[in-house]
């Protein structure tokens, strides 16, 4: 009996053990391309654009999302300035849902000289919600430079964004708003890179795991970072060199994802967890 019971102890810490490793590794990674407009029709240049969101597991890296355990290789938000055209990128991978709200989605914030112009979400398509188009991300699956193949897909997007600066223009249509969440993050992170699949030493220091922290007043969707951008909307903030990265996809898509086919994601994590699950039962079968 206690052979069987140590076999049985080394068995469900296996399945654990590699189910947490699939969820770590087997979520897709985005290449997301986007373009930031003014009511006018006109690019916005020197803007900020914000990404938070949560990790395969459903996971903020935020003082309310307390005993949860983070990815080291994850950066949870990250920040992209627009060029003189309006465009900006993020490289990311593809959220985790949780119970409370189980729709796949993405926070983001504009900036524009220093104020908040718009607080939003993005959606994805092939989960078939009711949100406006403006707010839908189709999907394209890609290859990175140089033709590597993983065992990881790789999927890109793209989208514009519509902001209302006041200057009469009926351009649009202009991105709807979106509530924030309680889970925008509370440390400065205006210098942090929008590669948020490459974590380096400086982010690792500068944005520490925040899951055994204080709660602080962040509940207020209007609560804005401990230091906001430059007002020069001209000047992008001073940060670390950004880690270059590209895709090639397999087909041509045009802005906001014409011509692009919606691609259905098989859940690999329901797949793992179905297995482990069975795995456990049988093993408690010979228990």
């Amino acid at each position: 009996m206690a052979k069987g019971n140590a076999w049985t102890l080394i068995l469900i810490v296996l399945v654990v053990g590699v189910s947490l490793f699939c969820d770590a590794q087997e979520l897709p990674f985005l290449h997301f391309s986007g373009k930031l407009l003014n009511d006018l029709g006109e690019p916005v240049s020197g803007a900020h654009v914000q990404f938070w969101q949560t990790d395969v597991n459903g996971n903020y890296n935020h003082p309310a999302e307390r005993s949860v355990t983070l990815f080291p290789d994850f950066q949870y938000f990250g920040t992209s300035s627009s060029s003189d055209d309006g465009s900006f990128t993020f490289m990311t991978r593809r959220p985790g849902i949780y119970p409370s709200r189980p729709v796949t989605h993405i926070h983001f914030k504009v900036w524009v000289n220093g104020s908040d112009v718009l607080t939003s979400q993005f959606y994805f398509a092939d989960e078939d919600t009711q949100y406006p188009d403006s707010l839908i991300l189709e999907l394209e699956e890609v290859v990175m430079d140089g033709g590597s193949v993983t065992s990881i897909p790789t999927f890109a997007t793209n989208k514009t964004i519509v902001v209302d600066l006041g200057f009469g223009g009926d351009f649009g249509p202009v991105t709807p708003a979106q509530p924030a969440g309680p889970f925008y993050p509370v440390v400065d992170f205006f210098q942090f890179d929008s590669n948020m699949v490459n974590v380096t030493a400086w982010e690792t220091t500068s944005a520490p795991d925040l899951s055994d922290s204080p709660v602080t007043p962040a509940e207020d969707a209007s609560v804005s970072p401990t230091a906001s951008p430059a007002t020069d909307s001209s000047v992008s903030p001073t940060a670390k060199p950004t880690t270059e990265y590209s895709v090639s996809p397999t087909a041509s898509f045009g802005i906001d994802g014409a011509g692009a086919s919606s691609s259905s994601l098989v859940d690999v994590r329901g797949t793992l967890n179905s297995v482990s699950v069975l795995t456990l039962l049988v093993s408690l079968r010979y228990y």
